[in-house]
């Protein structure tokens, strides 16, 4: 019964355990080198207030290989889902670095085995954004130094769980807020990306990431590569939310993210097949100094009227003017008229102010005669279809059966005898539902009480034989001095 109850509890407040960090605070924790190897990577761990830092230095020639971890007091997640990292995003600029969660438990069938799963921390233009990452703990797969392997992690008594840098040269650093485990799993929540929407900054981005992806496949790591390029998907998806001239781009990398996220784990090759080709595709997009827009002949001339637009010139023909709108990302429609007293003027409006549906009230373009020609092309992007247009009435909302009206009450007046008497019975009768509402009350005062209490002491108590001394043999492993 005291093992049942705080299991009740949680899965009663829909709970979260926290392993480490968080309101607990960071317990001891153990480094692993490749020094058993040869080779001269380095790690160290540092409190930094409620953060713990890892940095230190991948160097790939002999070894490439650094991690941490810690101990735990055999958690029974057996009843979560999986497990969820917080952490600090990388400065701007960088490139995502794809870490491998390992976990341990006390009946795993070998401890020659490594239970991994992988996420990356992107970058960020925030300072000290925050991130999180939620992973199944289906796709925590087992592995020995990069090979697959057979075997089951004993969930009902986890008692170890650690990071790995495997195969990314150069300085690192990892910053946590939390590790915890999680009843349902979330997708990535990550910070604001760290990049420009610039064509230039597109490419890069994608290039850097497919660069480690590739160096990571070669070395045998598919998950950490697909974690790579999946968080470089999203990035680029949101960095290019709203940019004109972008559609294409967007809808390939949705298109690869959906299909990633719908192959399992044990097929990352298919993972990174599928992220490959959309990030190929924005980055086809990227070729240019500007991003292409697609523009549809929508009126006469651009609405609303917006003081001429924000930029009004004398160009040589409707090429030119659309030229100045490729070039400018605030531009979403441009106007050419040579006609009347308008010589060859052109206007750009911005995609934020523009409006198809008043544009096409204007009356249709007049472009095939190019010395009485009027028209404002907007960029395609921009421009709802029908389907999503909140005032269209498909065919099946026509359609659509509206049940009739139940009829009103008959009032006092009108009621006979037998309403009457009705009426009287349900007001004798109203004690039991007092009573069960009161009840109910309680229930939730009770249930509510012990979710606090549960959430308070149920957790992971860091102070709990987490410094136990390393067993005999293994991999240069040493305590850290976190201070």
């Amino acid at each position: 019964m005291a093992k049942l109850l705080p299991l009740t509890l949680a899965i009663a407040c829909n709970a979260e355990l926290i392993l480490d960090g968080g309101d607990n605070g960071w317990s001891q924790w153990y480094r692993s080198v490749d020094g058993v190897m040869g080779g001269r990577s380095s790690i160290s761990v540092q409190r930094d207030g409620n953060v713990l830092e890892a940095s230190g230095e991948i160097v790939t020639a002999g070894g490439g290989f650094a991690g941490m971890y810690t101990r735990l007091d055999d958690v029974d997640a057996s009843n979560f889902a999986g497990l969820r990292v917080t952490y600090e995003a990388l400065p701007a600029g960088q490139t995502p670095l794809a870490w491998e969660v390992r976990l341990k438990g006390r009946g795993d069938s070998s401890r020659y085995i490594d239970f991994g799963a992988s996420f990356a921390v992107p970058p960020s233009s925030n300072n000290n954004g925050v991130g999180s990452a939620s992973l199944p703990f289906e796709e925590f797969l087992p592995r020995w130094r990069g090979n697959d392997r057979t075997g089951t992690l004993d969930l009902t008594a986890l008692n170890e769980v650690g990071f790995q840098l495997l195969f990314q040269d150069g300085p690192f650093t990892l910053r946590l807020r939390e590790i915890s485990l999680v009843d349902s799993i979330a997708p990535p929540a990550d910070p604001a990306p760290g990049m420009d929407a610039t064509p230039s900054a597109v490419r890069d981005a994608i290039d850097a990431a497919t660069r480690r992806a590739d160096y990571l496949v070669g070395k045998g790591y598919a998950a950490q590569a697909a974690a790579v390029l999946a968080s470089t998907a999203r990035a680029v998806a949101t960095t290019l939310d709203g940019v004109p001239g972008t559609a294409r781009a967007q809808e390939a990398l949705g298109a690869a993210l959906a299909e990633a996220s719908a192959i399992v784990a044990t097929s990352e090759e298919g993972r990174i097949g599928a992220l490959r080709v959309g990030l190929d595709i924005a980055q086809t997009e990227a070729a240019g100094s500007a991003w292409t827009k697609s523009y549809a002949e929508v009126g006469r001339v651009c609405r609303p009227k917006n003081d001429d637009g924000y930029v009004t010139t004398k160009v040589e023909d409707a090429a030119a003017c659309q030229a100045l709108c490729d070039a400018d990302t605030t531009c979403g429609a441009w106007e050419y008229e040579n006609y009347a007293a308008d010589d060859r003027e052109c206007e750009l409006h911005e995609a934020s102010v523009v409006d198809a549906k008043a544009t096409a009230a204007q009356g249709p373009c007049q472009t095939s005669d190019p010395e009485n020609y009027r028209c404002c092309h907007i960029d395609e992007a921009l421009i709802e279809t029908p389907a999503d247009d909140p005032d269209t009435e498909s065919e099946e909302d026509a359609t659509q059966y509206v049940p009739p009206a139940k009829p009103a009450p008959a009032d006092d007046a009108t009621a006979g005898d037998h309403g009457g008497s009705k009426k009287k019975q349900s007001k004798g009768s109203e004690w039991p539902v007092v009573v069960g509402v009161v009840l109910a009350l309680t229930f939730l005062m009770i249930l509510g009480i012990g979710c606090s209490l549960w959430a308070r002491g149920a957790r992971v108590d860091p102070s709990d034989s987490k410094a136990a001394a390393a067993a005999p043999g293994e991999e240069t492993e040493e305590p850290l001095q976190v201070v």
